[in-house]
């Protein structure tokens, strides 16, 4: 966000519903609130951004034949992302 001779403005999302959904979300409102601090961290890319700040979590689930499996599924940001 650069405007009126490259000086920066600063804008504000009143809403929590993205930190409620997904992390891809999350990454998608740092990208526009925040998208010089990801270019300087180096992580304007999601998944890049998902490896280094993301958590993983394995549960139970159930196979399509009835029996049971792992899935492992990125569940939360930890508390080491950037604000």
């Amino acid at each position: 966000m650069q405007l009126h001779g490259h000086a920066q403005r600063g804008v504000v999302f009143a809403t929590a519903t993205p930190v409620a959904n997904t992390m891809a979300e999350i990454h998608t409102m740092m990208r526009y609130l925040q998208p010089n601090r990801l270019a300087g961290l180096g992580l304007q890319q999601f998944v890049t951004w998902a490896a280094t700040f993301g958590e993983s979590v394995t549960a139970l689930g159930i196979a399509p034949d009835g029996g049971n499996i792992g899935c492992t599924r990125a569940s939360r940001v930890s508390s080491t992302c950037p604000g």
